[in-house]
């Protein structure tokens, strides 16, 4: 049987990976857990602490499938991408939305990023475009400093900005957060 902690960190991530950060609650989370809400400070002392507890199950569960992709097998990784896609898509763009909000979570889904880009830097190294004036890069990353990374062949002029882009760089005069 699961140790305590182990259900409630188990409990976290469901439902983190169902609702936004904002609206779980550790009230919520004890349900989930089959604890009392005391248990879970006792536990944790705090929501940030439990979504770390969590955010780690996740980034080792993420790991695991990840290491299955070997190069060679590029149709193997993408369907691996895919199921991750799947799993995390939504998750993964709620919490990029509340980047901001997530105090000292944040630099968690930085990390996230990171791995995700350095797994698909090796993994489909030969099949990213290489990017003018990026000898180092053999892709380009956005324009601006908000974390944002896509995979864009090369182009004459600029992608869009989106919404948000197009919002902080109102607030910002242009300049990178």
């Amino acid at each position: 049987m699961a140790s305590t902690r182990e259900r409630i960190v188990k409990a976290a991530l469901k439902l983190l990976l169902e609702q936004a950060y904002e609206n779980v609650t550790l009230v919520a989370i004890a349900e989930a857990a089959g604890v009392s809400h005391q248990t879970v400070l006792n536990h944790f002392t705090s929501k940030e602490n439990v979504g770390a507890a969590a955010a780690e199950v996740l980034s080792r569960q993420t790991q695991d499938v990840r290491d299955r992709a070997v190069p060679d097998d590029q149709l193997g990784a993408i369907a691996i991408l895919v199921g991750e896609y799947e799993r995390f898509g939504d998750p993964a763009a709620r919490w990029a939305i509340a980047s901001e909000r997530l105090g000292s979570l944040a630099p968690l889904l930085d990390r996230a990023r990171a791995g995700h880009q350095a797994w698909l830097d090796r993994i489909f190294a030969d099949r990213l475009p290489k990017a003018a004036g990026h000898a180092s890069s053999r892709h380009s990353r956005a324009a601006c400093g908000h974390g944002c990374l896509r995979l864009e062949a090369p182009s004459p002029r600029p992608a869009p900005l989106t919404r948000r882009h197009r919002a902080d760089h109102a607030r910002t005069g242009g300049r990178d957060p």
